[in-house]
């Protein structure tokens, strides 16, 4: 089922009380994907049916719990870095675009780690704008704002 396994991120359902895990999983085509897991064999799946994904796989990195979501980096279907949120299914994970200021290659196109980091309700993150320039970015879900310029 997968060449390596890391758990990644939890998500807490309060209202169904169902625990589980995100993790970054390879599938037998060799495809890095977003994979869930309650703890068992069954419970265990990848997310398939996603909208936007790269044809090799999302591969989803720096998975972050974030006001009852997970948000990580992924490939979308240009092969570009971007913002990415699951809840852990198929038709609650989606790319996050129309980010305003935000580099068309990609959001991370030139970060290793966005480092994401949540903190007083916002989720603080290291992010490329239109112009290339790497600065902070900050992630009071459901807007972004560029917080500072780095050159």
């Amino acid at each position: 089922m997968f060449a390596k396994q890391r758990i990644l991120a939890v998500i807490r359902r309060n209202a169904c009380k169902i625990n589980f895990f995100c993790l970054k999983g390879i599938d037998a085509n060799n495809t890095a994907g977003l994979w869930v897991t309650d703890g068992s064999a069954t419970g265990t799946h990848e997310i398939t049916g996603v909208s936007g994904t790269h044809p090799a796989g999302l591969s989803p990195r720096y998975l972050t719990v974030f006001n009852g979501n997970v948000l990580f980096d992924g490939f979308n279907a240009n092969g570009a870095l971007g913002l990415w949120v699951t809840d852990g299914t198929s038709a609650g994970t989606r790319e996050l675009t129309g980010i305003s200021g935000a580099n068309s290659a990609g959001l991370f196109s030139s970060f290793v780690n966005p480092d994401f980091t949540a903190f007083k309700g916002q989720l603080p993150f290291n992010g490329v704008n239109a112009s290339g320039i790497k600065g902070a970015w900050a992630a009071p879900f459901g807007s972004f704002v560029l917080l500072v310029r780095q050159r």
